[in-house]
């Protein structure tokens, strides 16, 4: 497609509202809306526990249940572990109680650990039921909005930019896709010259594939931000004192492959 300049098509005899038109939108290009459920905000159970120096391990897991409001579920759960002796009722425990391993990292300590390395002195044994808890509640899958938690408007703010400074339409291979912008936390607009289902079928794949392996996939590592904050009420193990409050962090999720839905929206 060839384009003119502006000063050029004047001498065509182009009206001024035309021309103005055309300076917009050079392309005659048509909008399309997206909208993705993604991304959402995942809980960091390592990064808050960092902030948290010196907790104790039943307080670790209290800020992890109380922050997920399990309302006591896993309270109830260690009380049974504690009577479990050998690896392999652990692991049988775990099965029973989710229907599968709750993640790789705990099948593969549980598969490589052999019975015969039990410790049995109470207090430690107990530190190692509590760390196989902790994984286990470090897999939540759970996911808050964004517009739900602390300092949403800059987290917002910082990710659209990123998105739209990355000018992903330069990678798509698309030629019908002209322009991609985020323009609030969860719509995309695109500016394309066909707006046929093939094209946006064809864009929504891409679009998906950036949330999952390419844009998303390197804005998840970026640092864990403050979230909110709870109110945890120590039994005394604390060596930080009772009764104080605690810094929650999340980081962003873009994609998950259960959970992740994109489409068009008129």
């Amino acid at each position: 497609m060839k384009l003119f300049s502006i000063d050029k098509l004047k001498t065509f005899g182009y009206e001024p509202n035309k021309l103005e038109a055309i300076r917009r939108n050079p392309y005659n290009t048509k909008k399309i809306k997206f909208s993705c459920n993604f991304p959402k905000v995942q809980f960091d159970i390592d990064a808050t526990l960092d902030h948290a120096h010196g907790l104790s391990n039943r307080d670790q897991i209290k800020v992890v249940d109380k922050y997920l409001e399990t309302d006591g579920e896993y309270e109830e759960m260690f009380d049974e572990l504690l009577k479990l002796k050998t690896i392999s009722k652990v692991k049988d425990y775990f099965m029973n109680r989710v229907g599968h391993n709750p993640n790789y990292r705990l099948k593969s300590r549980l598969d490589h650990m052999p019975p015969n390395d039990i410790i049995n002195e109470k207090e430690e044994h107990e530190d190692y039921l509590w760390e196989l808890l902790y994984t286990y509640l470090g897999s939540s899958t759970d996911y808050l909005d964004i517009e739900d938690v602390k300092n949403s408007e800059s987290i917002e703010s910082k990710m659209i930019s990123d998105f739209n400074e990355s000018k992903l339409e330069q990678y798509s291979q698309i030629e019908e896709l002209k322009s991609i912008r985020m323009t609030s936390a969860h719509i995309i607009e695109a500016q394309v010259l066909d707006d046929s289902p093939e094209i946006i079928k064809r864009i929504t794949s891409y679009l998906a594939g950036q949330y999952s392996d390419g844009w998303g996939e390197g804005y998840e590592q970026m640092n864990a931000f403050e979230i909110g904050s709870i109110q945890l009420e120590s039994e005394g193990r604390s060596r930080r004192g009772s009764n104080e409050r605690i810094k929650i962090y999340g980081t962003l999720k873009c994609w998950d492959s259960k959970q992740f839905s994109i489409r068009k929206v008129a």
